[in-house]
């Protein structure tokens, strides 16, 4: 049987792959999956809102607590860690209904803030005054007393999401080309003229908002 460590370091209910739980949970979800499956060149918000549906969805139905984790969906999709399904989830759930009121700001300046609790003076304030989210953290910080251990790096927002999305998404585009490959040289086979006809092209990762 197999277990999530990470579940059990954060109390999570864990979520066995060969339980009946696991295969009724990825009936369940297909429409989700399907939805999260197209969003190549789509927002995290989007992915947040697919999230916080799915889980509803979930919720009604019945499902235990361990069928609704974020390492649950990311079993069932893939390609994600728990960690960024988290993130996606805990924004979407703080700033999903606001967030558009909040014009210019990326994600990134809400996942920066979800966790505090006079975020949306400082959203405010990345609008009024243009602040990147590193700037936005810094006043933030130099505010509240500038505390030497506590000062924000770049690396705390940016660095995590945007490498693993980026590596799922490559291993995809690699796997759809390897198909490519094999298939242009069936075809080339097939014909009098040796040169591989381009059957398909790669998909190319999203830009981050």
């Amino acid at each position: 049987m197999e277990s999530s460590n990470s579940n059990v370091l954060s109390g999570e209910p864990t979520f066995s792959t060969d339980s009946a739980d696991f295969q009724q949970a990825i009936k369940q979800s297909q429409p989700y999956v399907g939805r999260w499956n197209q969003l190549i060149s789509t927002t995290n918000w989007e992915k947040g809102a697919i999230i916080h549906e799915w889980r509803g969805a979930m919720t009604k139905s019945g499902s235990n607590d361990a069928a609704l984790t974020d390492e649950a969906w990311s079993r069932i999709v893939e390609g994600v860690s728990p960690q960024h399904v988290g993130r996606l989830r805990r924004t979407f759930e703080r700033f999903g209904s606001v967030y558009q009121s909040y014009e210019g700001l990326y994600w990134s300046h809400f996942y920066a803030a979800f966790d505090w609790d006079d975020a949306e003076m400082w959203l405010e304030g990345a609008v009024q005054n243009d602040w990147s989210v590193s700037r936005m953290r810094l006043k933030r910080w130099e505010t509240l007393g500038g505390v030497a251990k506590d000062r924000p790096k770049n690396s705390d927002v940016i660095s995590t999401e945007i490498d693993e999305e980026t590596a799922s998404l490559s291993a995809r585009a690699r796997s759809r080309m390897s198909l490519c490959f094999a298939a242009t040289r069936g075809s080339s086979h097939q014909n009098s003229d040796p040169r591989p006809r381009v059957l398909c092209t790669p998909t190319l990762p999203p830009k981050h908002s």
